[in-house]
């Protein structure tokens, strides 16, 4: 069996008038689900980041979902970037 193996995870948001209020990974292991969530990092007035050493798993195949709440009238852009290997058990 094959498994992904996420060792680093950032994330870039572009805000306009909202203030992001959480980040999150959802993961599928061995049928489970796990909501991995990231501290949301208000580096300027436009611009909220994440960046994060992790040791996260998800199965081959499965679908890795990225979620971010903002509180506030507006709008915002967020991207996550992750890193990492596929181990093979």
């Amino acid at each position: 069996m094959r498994r992904l193996v996420i060792e680093y995870v950032s994330t870039y948001c572009q805000v306009f008038g909202v203030t992001v209020t959480s980040l999150s990974l959802i993961t599928a292991t061995d049928g489970w689900q796990a909501v991995h969530h990231f501290i949301p990092i208000a580096t300027s007035a436009e611009f909220t980041n994440s960046a994060q050493a992790t040791r996260l798993y998800a199965d081959p195949g499965s679908e890795l979902r990225f979620s971010q709440g903002a509180g506030g009238f507006g709008s915002s852009v967020c991207h996550m970037a992750l890193s990492g290997h596929l181990v093979v058990e």
